[in-house]
């Protein structure tokens, strides 16, 4: 399992990128890379994050 700590950093994470999508804002590469990169390492945790994972994988790609 995964810190309570990491838990925590994740759920953060995620919610910066939706209230970005969902203000209309500009998101940029890289931060946005480093949020994907953190969220690899979640779901080799839980692995019943991969299809989430994959969604966000292929929005990724199709906006840089």
């Amino acid at each position: 399992m995964v810190e309570q700590s990491k838990w925590d950093k994740t759920k953060t994470k995620l919610k910066w990128v939706s209230c970005r999508l969902d203000e209309g804002a500009d998101v940029e590469y890289k931060p946005l890379d480093k949020v994907r990169g953190f969220l690899n390492y979640v779901m080799q945790v839980y692995p019943l994050m991969i299809p989430y994972l994959r969604g966000f994988h292929g929005t990724y790609r199709r906006w840089f």
